[in-house]
C-alpha cells in the first residue's frame, strides 16, 4: 500500500478470509520532504475553464526532496473528478483532469502528504 496523507492509519490484513496475527495493525504516516519548495503552473491553475476540456498543472519539486504528489479535484455537487498524475521522472509531476459539467473545482495538492503552499485553490 502507498498512503497519500500524513496521520494515523488502520490496516486490516486477511489470508483467505481470516486475520492474520496481530491484525488490525496500527501505523503512522510520518510527512516527507518539503513541500514549500514545490512550485505549481499550467493552465489548469486558471480560474476560468471550459467543460470538456483537458488542462494540466505541473508541480515542480527539484528542491522539495523526496516525495510524491497527490491531487484531490472535488465538484460542488460533491463528486470527485478522476486525475491522471505523471510522474516525469526528471522532478516534474503532470496533473491531466477534465472538467464534465460547470460550476466550481477544489484542487487540492499535496506533496510528501502535506500540502502544497498555494495548492488548495477553487476553479470555474
Amino acid at each position: 500500500y502507498k498512503p497519500n496523507d500524513v496521520g494515523r492509519y488502520i490496516i486490516n490484513v486477511n489470508y483467505g478470509g481470516f486475520p492474520v496475527n496481530n491484525s488490525p495493525f496500527n501505523v503512522k504516516v510520518e510527512p516527507i520532504g518539503d513541500p514549500s519548495k514545490c512550485h505549481i503552473s499550467g493552465n489548469g491553475t486558471n480560474p476560468n475553464l471550459q467543460v470538456g476540456e483537458e488542462y494540466t498543472i505541473t508541480v515542480d519539486t527539484h528542491e522539495a526532496g523526496p516525495g510524491a504528489v497527490t491531487c484531490r479535484i472535488r465538484s460542488t455537487l460533491g463528486n470527485d473528478l478522476d486525475i491522471d498524475i505523471v510522474d516525469n521522472e526528471d522532478g516534474t509531476f503532470n496533473l491531466f483532469y477534465t472538467p464534465h459539467n460547470p460550476g466550481n473545482y477544489v484542487i487540492k495538492i499535496k506533496f510528501g502528504g502535506q500540502d502544497i503552499p498555494g495548492g488548495d485553490f477553487v476553479v470555474t
